[in-house]
């Protein structure tokens, strides 16, 4: 099955219209990638999913399908993503990507932190 319709995500626009500035995209995939939820590891070209992302598993059209899976590239390197903007990328929506504990271990440390400054005030 292939999407109806792709749209180009542009990394950054001061750098133009250049191929590897941008991936083609199905319209969901588009959006995930947009807000983070999705993003491609510049070392291996494979996908990750934002462990922040929720979606009914019992779906054929699920995004979760896609982690770990490597993008399809072109043949002539100069038409590949760059490197350096998928990296931009993934450190722009690093929290989304980062184990749900240490996300909680913040959350108890500036509980405790803010009880501490209410009770020893």
């Amino acid at each position: 099955m292939f999407p109806t319709s792709v749209g180009m995500t542009v990394f950054f626009v001061r750098k133009g219209r250049l191929t590897s500035n941008g991936l083609a995209l199905c319209p969901n995939l588009h959006r995930a990638f947009d807000r983070g939820l999705i993003a491609i590891d510049p070392d291996n070209f494979k996908v990750k999913v934002s462990k922040q992302f929720a979606e009914l598993d019992y779906s054929q059209y699920t995004i979760k399908q896609f982690k770990s899976k490597q993008i399809l590239l072109p043949e002539d390197h100069c038409l590949q993503p760059s490197v350096e903007n998928l990296q931009w990328h993934l450190n722009h929506f690093a929290c989304n990507f980062q184990a749900l504990f240490i996300q909680w271990y913040l959350v108890r440390l500036l509980i405790l932190n803010v009880f501490k400054y209410l009770f020893d005030s």
